[in-house]
C-alpha cells in the first residue's frame, strides 16, 4: 500500500496513532491480508516509463483482539479497505527496474461513517508518500 506510510495501516480499522500527525508505529501484524493493484504504464523514452496506479487492501487478525479494536476480519471487511492513488516513473534497465512512485491515501479505514473517502487528501503534499523500489522486469 504505497499511499500510507510504513506500519499505519491496519489491522482492520484499528489505529495506534493520532489521525492528525505522523505516526511512528510498532508492527501491527495480523493473519489475514487482502491487496489489489491497479496500474497502467507508458512508455516516455527508451528507458523510462509513466505509471498511475490505484492500490486498496488491508490486514485482518483472525480473532478478536481487546486490545486493538476493529482489527478482526468480520462479514463486514470491505469497510476496512484503504485506497490510495499514485503516479511514478520505472526506469527500466532490463536485469531490473527502478520504481519512482509517489501515491496519497485517499480512503482511511480508521475514520468512522461516511467521511472514510477524502479526495482532497490527495492535493494536501502532508499525505503524500515517496516510495523507491528495485524490482523484477515483469
Amino acid at each position: 500500500m504505497r499511499a500510507f506510510r510504513s506500519r499505519a495501516l491496519g489491522p482492520g480499522s484499528y489505529y495506534a496513532g493520532n489521525p492528525n500527525q505522523i505516526p511512528l508505529l510498532p508492527d501491527q501484524p495480523g493473519d489475514i491480508k487482502l491487496e489489489m493493484n491497479f496500474e497502467y504504464r507508458c512508455k516516455l523514452f527508451s528507458l523510462v516509463r509513466w505509471a498511475v496506479f490505484t492500490d486498496m487492501g488491508n490486514v485482518w487478525t483472525r480473532r478478536a483482539d481487546s486490545s486493538r479494536p476493529g482489527a478482526e476480519f468480520t462479514s463486514h471487511f470491505l469497510n476496512d479497505v484503504a485506497v490510495g492513488v499514485g503516479t511514478g516513473l520505472r526506469f527500466d534497465l532490463s536485469i531490473l527496474v527502478l520504481r519512482v512512485d509517489v501515491a496519497a491515501p485517499v480512503r482511511f479505514p480508521w475514520v468512522e461513517g461516511d467521511k472514510k473517502w477524502n479526495f482532497h487528501a490527495v492535493t494536501d503534499i502532508s499525505n503524500m508518500v515517496l516510495n523507491l523500489a528495485i524490482g523484477y522486469p515483469f
